[in-house]
């Protein structure tokens, strides 16, 4: 049942929707993955506002693996 025209229509709009939103937020991220022959893959997009939040409160975190640590024993950490 088509509603509002074919999905092959509605996948050749994910482009100008990106550009559109873009223009409206500036900070907004898209990306359109397609695999062999132009086929759809993936659509991503997240608002300007979710990346500001995101970059404001990301702590930074450091992780050390005793793995790679020279000297001492296992039992030192």
């Amino acid at each position: 049942m088509k509603i509002r025209g074919s999905y092959s229509y509605s996948y050749q709009l994910l482009e100008t929707y990106s550009h559109e939103l873009m223009s409206v937020d500036p900070d907004a991220v898209t990306d359109i993955l397609t695999g062999p022959g132009d086929r759809l893959e993936c659509f991503f997009w997240t608002y300007g506002i979710s990346v500001r939040v995101y970059k404001k409160n990301l702590r930074p975190v450091v992780i050390v693996d005793g793995t790679f640590l020279k000297g001492g024993t296992l039992e030192q950490f």
